[in-house]
């Protein structure tokens, strides 16, 4: 009893700590520099800054990027889209072993941060469209929330409600059939609930398996606010040919997408 105690007052000191160092930050209001291996990145005092801190992290992918990083080691990457650019940091991770990263971003300050962390970075390789990915070719509504990796085109509850943001839908098929690409070595995709219709949306470059490797992000919140639900990923993916690994290298079956799932990096990987 008198562990879990100290278990739990320290717990409790940790965040308060996080939380008074967040609460100066914001006071200060000034933008700093973060770095990890594998870039550098702007943080401004509305990011939730003080755990990525304390865990020594720029973001929740991390988990991610490092089991990709070991899992592609001297394979051949070409081409790389990331869907769901957010503010660059899993897109300069990208352009480190893609020969070209095309980079998508729809939320207007977000993508304005992606393009002051590229110059950062002093990468060339990535090229960034304000657009949002779908299984549809239309304009539409961005649901701006208070996270700044929340936002979505439904009705998601991730985090609090901000305004509306017009913005311009596209099918990734049209934009690879525009620019005459034959195949993508690898996509990353984060999109807070429409990975199935991102999926979709890659018609024929999906179905005839011009795609090797697929990253995504699996998260029970969004996912339950738009009535979806993840075994739908599995089955497309599986149908197709695509083993699925979590970040800890294990094979994934069905049965893990049926039971509960809170939040979870996968990658796909075509047979």
């Amino acid at each position: 009893m008198i562990s879990k105690i100290r278990r739990y007052l320290s717990n409790l000191l940790k965040r308060l700590e996080i939380r008074c160092f967040e609460i100066m930050l914001e006071k200060l209001d000034f933008k700093y520099i973060l770095r990890n291996k594998w870039c550098s990145v702007w943080k401004y005092p509305q990011d939730d800054v003080g755990s990525y801190i304390n865990s020594r992290m720029l973001c929740d992918a991390e988990p991610m990027m490092n089991y990709i990083d070991t899992f592609l080691k001297g394979k051949k990457i070409n081409i790389g889209f990331d869907l769901g650019a957010n503010i660059g940091i899993t897109t300069v991770w990208m352009s480190r072993f893609c020969k070209t990263v095309y980079a998508f971003e729809p939320e207007k300050r977000n993508y304005d941060r992606l393009l002051e962390n590229i110059q950062l970075n002093g990468i060339e390789n990535i090229k960034c469209f304000d657009l949002a990915v779908s299984d549809k070719e239309e304009n539409s509504v961005l649901r701006v929330l208070e996270g700044y990796g929340h936002h979505s085109l439904g009705m998601v509850k991730t985090s609090r409600y901000m305004y509306d943001q017009k913005i311009k839908v596209i099918r990734l098929d049209n934009f690879i059939n525009r620019r005459k690409l034959t195949h993508i070595d690898y996509v990353k995709i984060d999109v807070e609930g429409f990975e199935l219709n991102v999926l979709k949306g890659l018609g024929k470059y999906l179905s005839d398996k011009k795609i090797k490797y697929i990253s995504f992000e699996i998260s029970e919140v969004p996912l339950n606010s738009l009535g979806k639900k993840a075994v739908d990923i599995y089955d497309i993916l599986h149908e197709l040919g695509y083993k699925i690994y979590n970040t800890s290298g294990k094979l994934i079956n069905r049965k893990l997408f049926l039971e509960k799932l809170w939040f979870c990096d996968y990658l796909a990987v075509l047979n």
